[in-house]
C-alpha cells in the first residue's frame, strides 16, 4: 500500500547477490500542466516554456501519482542538469514543485535520462522518473508503445507503456537496511498526534538522526 492505494508487484526472479527483479503495475499516467498542479494553457503550443537563458524548453508534464517535468534534449550534460533542474522544479508553472528529467532518445526503445528531484536535487535513479519519461516518449510519438529501456546513472529500468497509457515498471531491487520501530514510535505513529519531529537510529558508527 502506498498513499492509501494498492500497487500490484510481481517477483520475476532472483539475480546475483541479494538482487531481486521485480515488476510493478504503476497504473495510468496523465499528461498536461494541470495534472501536476499548474494551470491549463500555461505552456506555449502546449509544450514550450521559456528557459533561464530565454530559449525555449521542450517539456512534457506528466503525473505518475507525483509530478514530473520531462525535458527533451539533443544531448545530456551535468551542467544542463545543474542549471535546468533547480530552474524547473521551482518554476511558477509548477506551484507544487516538480521532479525534472532531462531525456535524450538514443534509438527506438531506448532513452537515457538525468534526474533532478524536488526537495532532493540530483538523483542517480528513480522508478517514477523512468515511468514518466517512457510515457512522455510515447505520448510525443518519439517511441511506439511497448517495452522501453530507460538508462540512468544508477542502472537501467524497463518500462512497458500501453496504448491505454498505463505503465509497468521492471527492475532490480535489494534491501538497503533493516530496523525495528520502538514501542514509543509505534504508539506515536498509531495515534497520529504529537509525532516527534526527529527520530534516531543506531549504527555501528554511532547514533544517527
Amino acid at each position: 500500500e502506498v498513499g492509501g492505494d494498492q500497487m500490484e508487484m510481481e517477483i520475476l526472479g532472483k539475480e546475483s547477490g541479494r538482487l531481486i527483479n521485480v515488476a510493478v503495475e504503476m497504473g495510468k499516467v496523465r499528461f498536461g500542466l494541470e495534472v501536476v498542479g499548474g494551470e491549463e494553457g500555461g505552456l506555449e503550443d502546449g509544450r514550450f516554456l521559456s528557459g533561464p537563458d530565454g530559449g525555449k524548453l521542450d517539456i512534457q508534464p506528466v503525473s505518475v501519482g507525483n509530478p514530473h517535468c520531462v525535458t527533451f534534449r539533443e544531448s545530456l550534460s551535468e551542467d544542463d542538469l545543474s542549471r535546468l533542474g533547480p530552474f524547473l522544479t521551482g518554476h511558477p508553472a509548477f506551484p507544487q514543485g516538480t521532479n525534472v528529467q532531462l531525456a535524450r532518445v538514443v534509438d527506438e526503445g531506448r532513452v537515457e535520462i538525468l534526474i533532478w528531484e524536488r526537495g532532493v536535487g540530483r538523483t542517480s535513479s528513480s522508478g517514477t522518473s523512468a515511468c514518466a519519461v517512457a510515457a512522455a516518449c510515447v505520448k510525443r510519438g518519439k517511441m511506439a508503445p511497448g517495452k522501453i529501456q530507460v538508462q540512468m546513472e544508477g542502472g537501467d529500468f524497463f518500462v512497458t507503456v500501453t496504448e491505454e497509457e498505463t505503465v509497468r515498471l521492471e527492475g532490480p531491487v535489494q534491501p538497503v537496511m533493516e530496523g525495528e520501530l520502538t514501542p514509543e514510535l509505534q504508539k506515536a505513529l498509531l495515534q497520529g498526534v504529537d509525532k516527534p519531529s526527529r527520530f534516531y537510529f543506531e549504527t555501528p558508527s554511532g547514533r544517527q538522526s
